[in-house]
Order: structure tokens, then sequence, then C-alpha cells
């Protein structure tokens, strides 16, 4: 009776949790950590799965997770297997446990203890006997892309292909190679002739999936690209082994997997099989001319900024511009209707009480008539009358002197009172002193920009 006896501790390079097709070998249910339902050849047994219990490098042991019944004893199964990822769909791996002969398979039994790792992995890697591996559909699915080897991208014609099977031999001439029009895909063009040499594929189409050169010699695997296949005549994989030696190419195509022993001109130890000779090469590919993808500059559209901000501006000038002259033709210019300033210069009344003059403003008009006869009046009786504009002892004097004439200009006429002209917005400069303010009786917010000393008029003074 079998039993569950271990778990993965490891993990295997398989990228999908997938079923993968294998040369050689029925479809296996393969993931990260275990190989599920892999077929025994033991009489009497059923497919194991088998778990990664220990990983060195490429190279991975697995151990069987159900014992078997060999001989009535219950036996321990172990596997060793060197594998290489080359794309996420396609492997190829090497088997590095010697094939057993009672076991009918590349395993190793074991009834009373678990292997070392040193043990069950004992097999030298053989380059040339490589078994490739592919995730079932990766054809359909457009996953089988790499390109085939550098130095078979040409197109050949007057090819020969023998295939040998047993003591039968038969020719295919006036064949064509193709691996320019698919760099992916070695195609073969069979004439009418070679219905009876026809290679492992019946359309003559292989997809590239791992090519390794040793010497002088590539060692090519690939991926028949028909739609069925039966095992017999016809096979998912094959491998080619060719030498190019001028422009005459060496191959020969083994079913599955080549041996240690094949050659571009010999298949060795293999059973069946072509040799296929190309004469001639009609047509190197050219080489591809990688053109660089310069990506797009943004567009720069800072010219669009500046573009609009003047736009703006000048939308606003046309504005300003025709609200000044609505404003001009409603209302006309501020300028000219601005009214000129009037400055009223109080008139002075003399009277004469005694000893005392009393000096009088009227803040209603300017002098006139009687007002400047009772002025000369005063002053002829002081012996001021025939005195020059000079000798006027201060009767009409500003405060400091007066720079800008441009602004104010007395005139001064014999015997009269000064006559002042003022330019228009002339603000006011001088102020009465309190003295003149409490004598007179002015109202202290008004002011003069000239006055009468009123040191002139001495309170002694008699005047008649």
């Amino acid at each position: 009776m079998s039993c569950i006896i271990t778990v993965a501790t490891c993990e295997l390079p398989f990228y999908y949790d997938d079923e993968y097709e294998i040369a050689g070998r029925d479809k296996l249910h393969m993931n990260s950590t275990m190989i599920v339902d892999y077929p025994l050849s033991i009489p009497g047994t059923n497919r194991r799965n088998f778990g990664c219990i220990e990983k060195q490098g490429d190279i991975y042991l697995l151990k069987g997770t159900e014992e078997v019944n060999i001989f009535n004893q219950l036996t321990t199964l172990y596997m060793c297997l060197e594998i290489h990822q080359v794309s996420n769909t396609t492997y190829y791996y090497f088997y590095k446990t010697g094939y057993d002969v009672f076991l009918r398979d590349y395993l190793i039994g074991s009834k009373t203890g678990e292997p070392t790792f040193d043990e069950a992995c004992t097999e030298t890697t053989d380059q040339k006997a490589f078994i490739m591996i592919s995730k079932k559909e990766s054809y359909e699915e457009g996953l089988l892309n790499t390109t085939c080897p550098q130095d078979i991208l040409a197109v050949f014609d007057n090819v020969n292909i023998t295939r040998s099977s047993g003591t039968t031999t038969t020719r295919c001439p006036g064949t064509t190679v193709d691996v320019c029009t698919d760099r992916t895909t070695v195609a073969f063009t069979y004439n009418s002739t070679c219905a009876a040499a026809k290679m492992t594929s019946e359309d003559g189409k292989y997809s590239c999936l791992f090519s390794l050169t040793l010497g002088s010699e590539t060692y090519l695997g690939v991926w028949n690209q028909d739609t069925t296949v039966d095992s017999t005549s016809t096979f998912r994989f094959s491998c080619f082994a060719y030498s190019i030696t001028g422009d005459v190419l060496y191959a020969t195509e083994t079913p599955t997997a080549c041996t240690s022993t094949t050659t571009s001109t010999d298949l060795g130890s293999a059973t069946d099989g072509v040799t296929i000779v190309a004469w001639n090469i009609i047509l190197r590919c050219p080489d591809r001319v990688i053109v660089p993808v310069v990506p797009e500059s943004p567009v720069d559209l800072t010219w669009l900024y500046y573009l609009a901000i003047g736009l703006g501006i000048i939308f606003l000038v046309i504005l300003f511009c025709i609200l000044s002259v609505c404003l001009y033709k409603k209302y006309g210019c501020v300028c000219l209707r601005r009214k000129p300033l009037k400055i009223r210069i109080p008139t002075i009344k003399w009277k004469t009480n005694k000893h005392t003059m009393i000096r009088q403003e009227s803040q209603t008009g300017f002098m006139v008539g009687d007002d400047k006869s009772a002025m000369s009046s005063s002053l002829a009786s002081r012996n001021l009358s025939n005195s020059s504009e000079a000798d006027l002892p201060d009767v009409f004097k500003p405060k400091q002197p007066v720079q800008d004439f441009t602004m104010i200009s007395a005139i001064f006429k014999e015997r009269k009172i000064p006559v002042i002209m003022l330019t228009p917005k002339v603000g006011p400069m001088y102020s009465d002193t309190i003295e003149d303010y409490l004598r007179s009786g002015r109202s202290y917010s008004q002011t003069s920009l000239f006055r009468l000393d009123s040191g002139v008029f001495d309170e002694d003074l008699d005047m008649e």
C-alpha cells in the first residue's frame, strides 16, 4: 500500500502552471514545485507526482510523493534533472540520473532511506542530448518566436534529402530550404517526388526553439508546426545537427532529440532520421536595418502663451482708447474744465481815532474808490507820498524773498496800492501773526500771500 510521504521544499523554473509537451514523452502538468502525474514504465504502477526536495544550480533532485510496490517491496523513486529555461514557454533538460533497466526509466529507487544529492545525480551532462520542453499550444498562441541561428539565414536550393529506415533508403532531390521569409522558421519545400522521403514534418515547417554550437557543428531544437503528429512518421520535436562548408550545408535530422553520437553527416545511434545536403545558397537574408525610434519631442507652446499675452495687451490698449474717446466726446477734456483759482485780497479801511489808527479788513471785496483815497491820505500825512517805491518803509513786504517770479508777480506803481497778480493754483505761503489776528479781528482761517506789516503803524502815531 502506498502513502503520501513528501512535500516539495524547492522551486522548479516552470513559469506557467500548465501542461507542457516534452520530446519523446506524453504531455505533463508542471508548475514551480512539482511534476504532476509523471508516467511510469513499471508494470502494475500508475503515474506519480514528483516534488522538488533539493536544488544545486540548475540541477534539481525530485522525489516521488508516493511509494510504489516493486516485487512486494515499497520503494521510493527519485529523479535528477538539469533544467534550463529559454523563455517563459520553452525549456530544455538533461537526465542526471542513469537509466535503470528494471525501472525502465531514468530513475533511482530506494527501499531503506533517502539517497544524497550526489548519490542520485551521478550522470555527466551530454550537451548534444538535450531534450526540449514547450508549453502546450505555444505555437498556436504565437509564443514561439525565437530567431533561427544566423549562419542558416538564407535560401538554399538543389537540396538532397536521404531518409534511412532500416535497410530502406529513398532520396528527394530538388527540394529548397527557406529561412529568410520567416526568420523563426525553417521551411522545406518538397517536390512531387518526395512523398517517400519526407522528413519528420508533413508540411516541412519547423519553429526554431534553441541552438547549441559545439565546435564546427550546431545542434538546433525545433518544433514541428503540423497540426497533429503521430509519433511514428511525424514528431512534435526534432533535432537538427548541421555545419556549413563554403556554400554547402550538411545536416541531419533526428526525431525527438539528438544522441551523443549524432553529427551533421551521421545519424549515429539513432534508428531513424534523414540526412540533408544543400549544394547551393541562392540568397542570404539581407541585414535588417534597425532604425532607432526617436521619441517625439513635446510641442513647444511657449510662443502660443506669448501670443495670447500680446493679444490680451493689445485688446486692453484698444479698449482703453475707445473708452477715452467716448469719455472725451461726452465730457470733454478734464484739464480744460478746471476753474482757475480765485483769490480774494482783503481791502484795507483806515480809521483814525485820536492817536490810534485801526485797520479793518473786508472779506467781501477788493479795494476801490474811497478806500484808495483814504490810504493815500494816510501815506501823505507821513510824508510818504513823494517817496519812491524803493523808499517805502515796509508798507508792503513779504516775509521772505520771492524767487520765482513766474508764479507771483508784484507790480508797484507810484503812490498806489500794489496790484497782486497770481498764477492759478497758488497755495497760501504766509499767515498773519497772532498779534495781527488779535488786533484786526480777522478770521484765523484766512491767510494771505502778502500783508501790510503792522510795525509800520505805531500806536503812538498821531494820524489825522
